[in-house]
C-alpha cells in the first residue's frame, strides 16, 4: 500500500563522482509521500547472449534446445526500488517464480525451439511477468510477449514463408555431429556472403551462429545494408555453435548479411545458423 517515508540524504564520493544517498532518518527529516507506482522499462522479448553456445539440435525432431537467452529490465521511482518479482509462464503450466524480492535487473535462462509435437513436454513458447515494488509499498506490473527462439539452419531449412537464406559466391558444406544439426556452410573466398531475410515484430531479436577455431577468419555483419560489426571467428581452441552477434530490431522485414573478410592466413569462415525470436 502507498505510505509515508522519512528520509535524510548525505553526500558520498564514489569513483570520483559525488552522489546523493537517501537513508532512513529521524522525525526531523523531510517527509516524502509517495503514492505513485514504479515506472517499469521491460524489453518485449529476451535477447540472445553473446558470446554463448547453443545446443547441437536434435536430429530426429530438428529442434534445438539449450539456447542462452537474457531478459533485461529497469524501473524508476521517487522513493527507490525495493525489489522485483519475476514469474515465468509456459503454455502448459501455471506461472512460477524465477526471482522473488530481488534487486537483479536481468534473468538468464536456456530457451528451446520446440512445438510440443514429439513425445509431449513443454512448448518452447513462454512469457515473463515482472512486478516492481518501491520502498513506499507501491507496485507495478509488466509482461513480455509470448516468445520462442527459432534456429534457422545454414541450409535454410524451415518455413520459407517466414524467412529465406541466400548464398552469394562459392560455399561448401562441412559435416560434423558437433555442428548445429550436423552441418555448416563454409567459404574461403573474400567477399562471399550469405543473407538471412525475416519479418519481425518490434523488439524481436536476430542472431548469427558461427564456428570458431585457430584457422578461422573474420566476417562483416550487416543489418539492412548497414555494417554493424566485424567479428573474428579465431579461437585458440575449437568452439562450435557460437553466438557471435545479436541485435534488437523494429517491426518489419530485415536482412542480416554475413560477408567474408578473407583474413590473411586464415581466410575461411563457417556459418552454422541464424536465429530470431518468434513472438
Amino acid at each position: 500500500m502507498p505510505g509515508t517515508m522519512r528520509v535524510r540524504s548525505f553526500l558520498v564520493l564514489v569513483a570520483g563522482v559525488v552522489a546523493v544517498v537517501p537513508t532512513i532518518g529521524p522525525a526531523s527529516a523531510a517527509t516524502i509521500t509517495d503514492t505513485s507506482p514504479p515506472v517499469i522499462k521491460l524489453a518485449p522479448t529476451p535477447q540472445f547472449v553473446v558470446p554463448s553456445t547453443i545446443g547441437p539440435g536434435d536430429a530426429t525432431t530438428h529442434f534445438t534446445f539449450d539456447i542462452p537467452l537474457s531478459l533485461h529490465w529497469s524501473a524508476q521511482d521517487p522513493s527507490g526500488i525495493g525489489g522485483y518479482d519475476l514469474l515465468e509462464e509456459t503454455g502448459f503450466s501455471e506461472p512460477s517464480y524465477v526471482l522473488k524480492n530481488s534487486l537483479a535487473t536481468h534473468y538468464d535462462y536456456l530457451g528451446a525451439q520446440y512445438d510440443n509435437s514429439f513425445g509431449g513436454g513443454e512448448s518452447g513458447f513462454r512469457r515473463f511477468i515482472l512486478t516492481a515494488r518501491d520502498r513506499a509499498g507501491n507496485v507495478a506490473t509488466a509482461a513480455t510477449r509470448w516468445i520462442e527462439p527459432w534456429v534457422v539452419q545454414d541450409s535454410g531449412s524451415g518455413d520459407p514463408s517466414s524467412f529465406s537464406v541466400t548464398y552469394a559466391g562459392p560455399w561448401a558444406v562441412a559435416r560434423s555431429d558437433l555442428f548445429s544439426l550436423g552441418t555448416t556452410h563454409f567459404t574461403s573466398r573474400k567477399g562471399a556472403s550469405v543473407s538471412f531475410a525475416v519479418v519481425t515484430r518490434a523488439g524481436d531479436h536476430l542472431a548469427v551462429v558461427m564456428d570458431k577455431n585457430a584457422k578461422r577468419g573474420s566476417a562483416q555483419i550487416y543489418l539492412d545494408g548497414v555494417l554493424t560489426a566485424t567479428v573474428d571467428t579465431f579461437a585458440a581452441s575449437t568452439t562450435h555453435r557460437q553466438v557471435v552477434w545479436q541485435r534488437s530490431v523494429p517491426r518489419g522485414k530485415h536482412v542480416v548479411k554475413v560477408a567474408n573478410v578473407g583474413t590473411n592466413g586464415r581466410p575461411r569462415i563457417d556459418l552454422d545458423a541464424f536465429m530470431y525470436t518468434v513472438s
